[in-house]
């Protein structure tokens, strides 16, 4: 009996009822007319009650006779007859007799078949019939019930559709429930019946689905993952003939879902259903799974010998599994072949690798393998000569298995030969040495030609010798012949090259690029999401080198499809090889779709480099793309102002490079484009230009302005969003969160979603814990089993780790920890992929995406932090500990105040400000030399436990002194002379104590800072110059050696500027010193010179392993020491080191 013929109930009723049973119900009418039809009737529908297959003809019998009554007998008599057989069938189907509800299942497969389920009352019967007998435990009633189910939808058609939803909607909910087998049976048959009949239908569910079905593929019965991955397979043809921008991520999802399935420590039924689950996404995924090809060759090496039969099964038998390993053998012989002797270098990567899968393989792979180590042979030709030992053992143990008893032998030597021909062609006389490890071969073919009666002279010779204990081969006249005789070429390769392959297409030399094909694949106008761009550069990549003119590239468009990196890495060069063949329309098409992938807020950075490089590749092949896109160009647009040319758009040329600018952290240029705006182009200042140059007070005063002058709806709303970053900016959370709330309400989805995260940070540093869940439910949550924005993009989420973090803030402040520690995770795979990208391109660039890491590392402490039990002594120590690595972490971070806002708040949950003075104080004197003169103040009163300014005069400075040293600070940063006559009063009461503590540090302590304290020598500050000259003097009496050498000034710098063709573009500055010296230094913009320092720092300790004297490597350490130090580090600057 077949496994879904094994029934789920704990025994089975009788067989067959007997014949009185079964013809228990003729009706009121047997004996009216029609009556003698419907005995012949019931004595047919007896033959299709039986369990397995019905009396051979009984269905047929069963359809003719239905049809010759309806069409002798009379109207009423004919509607008489179908009651009565409508009557009967409902018995059978009630009956607890199994082969009667399979009587009565069949009876409706016929009728339906003849057309009797198309009318709408008919529907309706037999859909109570399938929703009564779905309910059975019978594994072969469930079949065949589902299988009559999927007809009466066909046949049915749009009279369906409301049955086929409730048959649905009791599947998944049948797999969402209870674990109980026989219905997850019967709803994964539903499921594939329903997308292989009612497609239309089953579309509309296909996200259920992806969601559902992994619950039966991972079941411990096996005929329920069996039939599960049935439905999946028809799912997944649902999905490809239907055109939809979500298909990627369905199948991203489902391949996804597979890799959880074949965790560590998952049971064997969940590894089997996801190895089968695998493999139908191998089949029915189209190219899709090509780019998985390293996932699925780690999932087939991983399982190939696993201790259960179903998994080793699941590999073996699943040709789209095993053919991943042909696909890289073939793919690499036709790259080696390509290159020609160019590939010898990569022997050693790719060689052992062969020889380990050649061992380890089934024998269809091991022939394969073999094979293409002899095509790898004709194409190195004597470089092979390193690796012949390897070689010949693995001959050797090849050859060896011909001798094994049959059932285990293999079929054909042709490959172990084709390897030993090619390496006797390649190596010519240097592999005599070698034929004594082969005379093992001499004797089973001289049997062989003996058999045959075959005559061979020149083996005759060598089978005489091996006889008579000689040489086996001498410089005789036939021999050398021999030698001679074929030339060493690549040849034809049967095993490698079975396939037709449309890339080898490339000896084409009158090959035409398809404009259609690549307008197809370059099309961009549906994609939207990250998968989306993922997808399209994939497919893109893959169709230009298709279509390339040059068969070097059409060569490398599988490889593309196996590895997507590939096609990414050759992206540039397949579309310039493309664009001179491409007419005018496919131009203008593909130039279209690259503007959409650059204008997108969802293409992943990875992706966007890319595009990038496209775009400077091309410049330098002098083909420019008409696109507007990043500094380069704009800056050779900005050219138009300043000419005056009539066509140019100053504003918006301003305004892109201000915005470019401030994106690759290059304040400075911005600054200096709007300055130089101002003065010679007589552009007037927009709101925006403030807040890109961070100016926030600037910016919050032009918002405020633009939206009192205002009426119209549309730019209200855009100057108050303008107020809200820059209220965030700023950190007046009250402000902020009083005009969230005012807006929150009447605002569209789209505006919400862009206040969301402002609104949800004011909320948070109020306190307003319910109102900020209010604002963080518009933000994505993270769950990627959740198909998120079908009905509305725009509520769906930002895409950000925002609504993950916020959630994760929240959850903590609730006390529910396990959410939250499953939140910080989804944050930090929102966080993966832009991250990993931007860290490649610039630190810099990445250093707000490593600040929301630290952030979720942080929060994750302040978990443990609230979980420390109360009043254990290794807990406080653990408490302590938590915060001095914060203390140390802070200082370590860039000295930015968005940085340390950002890290505090996370650790105000738990630690607030008055607990942790220090470091506030701090963040304080930071808002406070950024020019967030507000924000200092408000910092300052978080750790008072007054305002100064409206206390009584007695009481205004009272408090710890080092906040009201803070605070005086604060008083002379205003500006105002009442106030700093009064700051400077208070500070003058703490100057003669502060002096005299500056003369009690040790003198040794001002050592290691020499150069820093030089540096400011100079400064604007009296009393700091007078401070600094009294501690020279100090460090002179004791150190006199450190102050000899005399003080170098700058007396100009040189007129020229190199720059360094290497990624960031260092320049090289020569400045002119006043002793006639010319110092050389490295500028480098917007890096963390850190790396530097440790690289250089590397090249020390190399050139100290190869050279062994001492001074030298104290001379280059000196100069590593001074071209690295702090002073040069905080401007971005390093001294030019000639030792190499």
């Amino acid at each position: 009996m077949s496994s879904s013929s094994q029934s789920f109930s704990a025994g089975r009723p009788s067989p067959l009822a007997s014949p009185s049973q079964s013809h228990r119900f003729c009706g009121p009418s047997a004996t009216s007319s029609g009556g003698g039809s419907f005995d012949t009737l019931n004595r047919v529908i007896t033959d299709l009650c039986s369990h397995g297959n019905p009396k051979e003809g009984a269905s047929l019998a069963f359809r003719k006779h239905v049809e010759e009554a309806v069409r002798d007998l009379s109207g009423e008599a004919s509607s008489r007859f179908m009651e009565q057989l409508y009557d009967r069938i409902a018995t059978l189907i009630e009956s607890s007799n199994e082969a009667e509800n399979m009587g009565g299942l069949r009876a409706i497969d016929e009728l339906t078949e003849i057309g009797f389920g198309e009318n709408a009352t008919n529907v309706s019967r037999f859909a109570g019939f399938m929703r009564t007998v779905l309910s059975k435990r019978d594994p072969e009633i469930l079949v065949l019930a589902s299988r009559v189910l999927g007809h009466l939808a066909r046949a049915g058609g749009v009279m369906t559709s409301d049955e086929v939803e409730f048959q649905m909607k009791t599947a998944f909910d049948w797999l969402h429930g209870d674990r109980v087998e026989y219905r997850r049976f019967a709803a994964v048959l539903i499921l594939k019946e329903m997308a292989e009949n009612a497609s239309t239908v089953f579309n509309v569910h296909v996200p259920q689905f992806v969601d559902a079905i992994w619950v039966a593929l991972r079941d411990p019965q096996l005929q329920v993952r069996e039939r599960a991955v049935e439905a999946l397979r028809a799912c997944l043809r649902v999905i490809e003939k239907r055109e939809t921008r979500w298909r990627v991520q369905w199948y991203y999802r489902m391949f996804e879902a597979t890799q959880d399935g074949l965790g560590r420590n998952a049971p064997v039924h969940s590894i089997h259903g996801s190895l089968l689950a695998v493999g139908e996404l191998l089949r029915n995924t189209g190219e899709f799974m090509m780019s998985r090809y390293r996932e699925v060759a780690d999932i087939v090496l991983r399982y190939l010998e696993h201790r259960d039969r179903l998994v080793r099964l699941s590999i073996t038998s699943d040709p789209s599994l095993l053919s991943y390993h042909k696909r890289v053998v073939r793919s690499l012989m036709i790259i080696f072949k390509s290159m020609g002797l160019g590939c010898v270098p990569y022997l050693p990567k790719v060689l052992p690798e062969l020889f380990h899968t050649v061992r380890t393989s089934d024998e269809n792979l091991k022939d394969f393998i073999t094979w293409g180590l002899g095509t790898l042979v004709s194409i190195v030709r004597q470089h092979i000569r390193k690796y012949l030992p390897e070689l010949l053992s693995l001959v050797s143990e090849l050859w060896s298995s011909f001798t094994l008893p049959g059932p285990v032998r293999p079929s054909r030597g042709l490959p172990v030969l084709h390897l030993l021909e090619h390496l006797c062609l390649a190596l010519n006389d240097e592999f005599r040495t070698y034929l004594p490890d082969f005379t093992i071969f001499i004797e089973s073919i001289h049997k062989l030609l003996l058999k045959h009666r075959l005559r061979h002279k020149e083996f005759e010779e060598i089978y005489a010798r091996s006889r008579r204990r000689e040489p086996l081969i001498v410089a005789t006249t036939a021999t050398q012949q021999l030698s001679r005789r074929l030339p060493v070429e690549v040849i034809r390769d049967p095993v490698i090259e079975n396939e037709i392959d449309p890339f080898e297409e490339g000896n084409d030399k009158n090959h035409q690029v398809n404009d259609g094909r690549l307008r197809t694949a370059g099309e961009a106008s549906q994609r939207s999401t990250k998968e989306d761009w993922e997808e399209w550069m994939r497919h893109f990549s893959i169709e230009l080198l298709k279509e390339s003119p040059s068969p070097a590239l059409r060569t490398c468009a599988k490889l593309a499809q196996l590895q997507p990196f590939v096609g990414r890495e050759l992206f540039a060069a397949g579309f310039v090889s493309c664009w001179a063949q491409l007419n005018e329309a496919s131009q203008t098409q593909l130039v279209r779709s690259l503007e959409m992938a650059f204008s997108s807020p969802n293409i992943p950075p990875e992706i966007l480099a890319t595009l990038l490089n496209l775009a400077e590749f091309m410049e330098h092949d002098e083909k420019p793309l008409p696109i507007d896109i990043p500094l380069h160009y704009k800056e050779m647009e900005f050219e138009g102002p300043r000419s005056r040319r009539m066509d140019a758009n100053p504003v918006a040329i301003v305004e892109a490079l201000i915005h470019i600018n401030n994106q690759l952290h290059q304040h400075e240029a911005a600054v200096g484009i709007l300055t130089y705006a101002q003065q010679h182009l007589d552009v007037q200042l927009k709101e925006s230009w403030y807040e890109k140059l961070q100016r926030w007070d600037d910016a919050l005063k032009a918002y405020t302005l633009k939206a009192s002058q205002t009426s119209n709806p549309h730019l209200v709303l855009e100057a108050t969003l303008g107020k809200m970053r820059c209220l965030a900016a700023l950190a007046r959370w009250e402000e902020l969160n009083n005009l969230c709330k005012e807006y929150w309400s009447p605002a569209e989805p789209s505006a919400r979603l862009e206040m969301a995260p402002m609104a949800a940070n004011a909320a948070w540093n109020m306190g307003e814990w319910d109102q900020m869940a209010e604002y963080v439910s518009r933000l994505d949550d993270g769950d990627e089993t959740k198909l998120r924005g079908l009905a509305s993009p725009a509520s769906s989420g930002d895409g950000s780790s925002n609504g993950t973090f916020f959630r994760a803030v929240l959850l903590v402040r609730r006390a529910k920890y396990d959410e939250a520690r499953e939140y910080v995770e989804r944050a930090r795979k929102c966080l993966a992929t832009e991250l990993a990208a931007l860290v490649l391109e610039s630190y810099e660039r990445a250093y707000s995406n490593m600040v929301r890491v630290q952030q979720l590392s942080e929060l994750e402490e302040v978990i443990e932090y609230y979980t420390l039990p109360v009043g254990n002594n290794i807990a406080e120590e653990r408490r302590a500990l938590i915060r001095s690595m914060w203390t140390q972490r802070i200082q370590g971070s860039k000295r930015n105040v968005e940085v340390w806002q950002s890290l505090l708040a996370v650790r105000a949950l738990v630690l607030p400000p008055t607990e942790d003075v220090e470091t506030w104080l701090k963040f304080a004197s930071l808002c406070r030399k950024s020019g967030r003169i507000s924000q200092a103040k408000s910092t300052l009163l978080k750790l008072l436990p007054f305002d100064p300014e409206v206390s009584p005069e007695d009481m205004q400075y009272h408090g710890p002194p080092q906040v009201m040293l803070g605070y005086l600070k604060y008083q002379w940063s205003l500006g105002e002379e009442r106030k700093r006559k009064e700051a400077f009063a208070k500070l003058q009461v703490c100057h003669i104590p502060l002096k005299r503590g500056f003369s009690h540090v040790s003198i040794d302590t001002w050592l290691v800072v020499l150069p820093q304290i030089i540096a400011r020598i100079h400064s604007n500050n009296r009393a700091v110059r007078e401070l600094i000259q009294s501690l020279l003097i100090r460090i002179g009496e004791n150190h006199p050696q450190v102050c000899n050498a005399p003080v170098v000034t700058i007396a100009s710098f040189s007129r020229q500027l190199l720059v360094i063709t290497s990624k960031q573009r260092p320049r090289k500055l020569t400045i002119h010193g006043n002793d006639g010296e010319d110092y050389a230094f490295l500028l480098k913009g917007h890096e963390d010179l850190r790396q530097d320092e440790r690289v250089m720092q590397i090249e020390v300790f190399e050139y100290a392993l190869e050279n062994t004297e001492g001074n030298d490597l104290s001379r280059v350490q000196k100069l590593i020491d001074q071209a690295t130090s702090h002073e040069n580090l905080c401007q971005n600057y390093v001294g030019w080191c000639p030792f190499w």
